[in-house]
C-alpha cells in the first residue's frame, strides 16, 4: 500500500536504484493481479533504470519477469530470448535463485512447444537451485510445473502422482489451483469425466 508513496520519495531523492527497487514490485503486483500490460510496463522502467546505474543483474531480472509474462501470453520465441539472455548473467553472478526461476520459465516455454525432454530437464536444474538456495516453496512450484508437463506429454498416471505428491507439501495452497488443473487433465485422459469435470 506504501509502494506510490516510496517511488514519490525516491523520486524525490534522485535514487535510481530505490526507484527501480519499487517498480520491480509493482510489476509483480500487477502480474499477480492479471495485469499483465501494466506490469511489463513496471518492469521495464524497472529495467531501464538499473542499466542506468550499472546494476546489470537487477536488470536481468526485470528481463526475466517481463519473460515470464510473455511465456504466459504465449509469445514463446521472445520469452526464450530474454530467458537466455538474463540467465547468462545469473550463471555468471552465480545467482541461485534467479537461476532457478529463469530454468522454471523456460521449462514452461518448451512444455507449451511440446518439447517435454528440454523441459524435464529444466525443472530439474530449477528444483536443483532451489533446493540449494533452501527455498522449498519455489521447489513445490516447479513441481507442480513438472506435473503440468507430465500430463501435457500424455503421462497422466505420473502426472495425477506427482500432482497429490506436490499438493501434500504445499502448506500454503498457493498451488491449488494449477494442481486441481493437472487433476482434471489426468483425469480426463483416463476417461474419468464425472471426476475430472469436478
Amino acid at each position: 500500500v506504501y509502494s506510490a508513496r516510496a517511488l514519490e520519495l525516491y523520486e524525490g531523492l534522485g535514487d535510481l536504484s530505490g526507484q527501480a527497487g519499487v517498480l520491480n514490485n509493482l510489476g509483480v503486483f500487477a502480474y499477480w493481479r492479471g495485469q499483465w500490460e501494466e506490469a511489463v510496463g513496471y518492469y521495464e522502467r524497472s529495467r531501464d533504470l538499473e542499466l542506468r546505474t550499472g546494476d546489470v543483474i537487477n536488470a536481468a531480472t526485470a528481463g526475466a519477469n517481463i519473460a515470464e509474462v510473455l511465456a504466459d501470453q504465449g509469445h514463446l520465441d521472445d520469452a526464450e530470448e530474454k530467458l537466455l539472455d538474463a540467465l547468462r548473467v545469473f550463471r555468471a553472478s552465480r545467482y541461485g535463485y534467479m537461476i532457478g526461476f529463469s530454468c522454471s520459465v523456460l521449462g514452461r516455454v518448451a512444455s507449451r512447444r511440446g518439447d517435454f525432454g528440454d523441459a524435464f530437464e529444466r525443472f530439474d536444474e530449477a528444483r536443483r537451485e532451489f533446493a540449494a538456495a533452501e527455498l522449498p516453496a519455489d521447489g513445490v512450484h516447479v513441481d507442480a510445473l513438472y506435473a503440468h508437463a507430465l500430463v501435457l506429454a500424455g503421462d497422466p498416471e505420473g502426472g495425477l502422482a506427482l500432482a497429490e505428491e506436490t499438493q501434500a507439501r504445499d502448506d500454503d495452497g498457493s498451488e491449488e489451483p494449477l494442481l486441481l488443473r493437472i487433476r482434471g487433465y489426468a483425469l480426463a485422459q483416463q476417461g474419468a469425466h464425472a471426476e475430472a469435470v469436478a
